[in-house]
């Protein structure tokens, strides 16, 4: 441990110390989650159910459409053995939300927020203690545009639990999308310094974040040699930055890439933008990006 160390902030070092350790070991970027070998019964007394949800945490490392499909299913099995199982109805609502968030196997009926919100709610009536219910909540009402919900359930979230990487920077990217940037940077970068293997999407965050400070080589800085992630954002990402830098061959590569995974974006780009509610300046700012980079978005 290589902070200072004092009586006088002794108590704050046994937090930190004691999150740190938690982290390392049991959250989902963690030791216990990356073995695969801790199957054994929480929560419920249906053991396939468990297992579900088990392979359900490996979605979010490396999320693809192929994996959401399969993982939907899993938990919409999942929550029919166990009705009462309420982390699995919290990451069910997570997953219904990335039918919108990543464009994975859209299902419009009933829509997909409503499937989450519906989800998210039972997770929270099942066990009234589960942080992660509390996430998938906030993150819903965030996307339906219901911020005074948002705002009571994210506290709520975490008063439960401060130190689950995914919950925190989740609400740090919230925070920053709705305009406090540098509110939201904060909690992005506790998880990074909480997770022990952060995955690419945290690192997403940050490049948008310098992005949108307009330090476009930090911004590039923090996609190099990283994953950010299977979602189509990354690639979008990396495009509107190579085009504010005049990197055009670079620009053109993200672009392309860009195309295959979203094809429909530059018609959809206000829709996809909106749902994560960034504020019209930064919208521009991110649309000017992607100008220059040759992609003719329409806001």
């Amino acid at each position: 441990y290589d902070k200072d160390i004092s009586a006088q902030n002794l108590f704050a070092i046994q937090e930190d110390i004691a999150a740190r350790i938690a982290a390392e070991i049991a959250e989902p970027h963690g030791v216990i989650h990356r073995t695969g070998s801790h199957l054994r019964r929480a929560e419920t007394t249906v053991l396939d159910a468990y297992e579900c949800r088990l392979l359900a945490s490996e979605y979010w490392r490396a999320p693809t459409a192929e994996s959401h499909k399969r993982v939907r299913s899993l938990l919409e099995r999942a929550v029919t053995a166990d009705p009462r199982y309420a982390g699995a109805w919290a990451m069910l609502a997570i997953v219904y939300g990335d039918e919108l968030r990543g464009g994975y196997n859209h299902q419009a009926d009933p829509p997909p927020l409503d499937r989450a919100l519906d989800a998210a709610k039972k997770a929270v009536e099942i066990d009234p203690m589960n942080a992660i219910g509390y996430h998938a909540l906030f993150m819903t009402h965030f996307h339906r545009g219901e911020i005074s919900a948002y705002k009571k359930a994210a506290d709520r979230a975490l008063a439960l639990n401060p130190n689950y990487p995914d919950l925190i920077a989740d609400y740090g990217s919230c925070l920053a999308f709705f305009g406090d940037w540098d509110g939201g940077y904060g909690y992005v970068k506790r998880a990074i310094d909480l997770s022990p293997h952060p995955p690419g999407w945290y690192r997403a965050f940050m490049a948008v974040y310098f992005y949108i400070k307009r330090d476009y080589e930090m911004a590039l800085e923090q996609t190099e040699s990283v994953q950010l992630g299977a979602f189509f954002w990354g690639d979008l990402i990396r495009a509107m930055i190579y085009g504010q830098l005049g990197d055009k061959e670079a620009a053109n590569s993200a672009v392309e890439i860009a195309r295959d995974l979203a094809p429909d974006f530059e018609e959809t780009a206000l829709a996809a933008l909106s749902l994560w509610n960034f504020q019209p300046a930064d919208m521009q700012h991110m649309a000017d990006g992607w100008r220059k980079a040759g992609l003719n978005v329409k806001l």
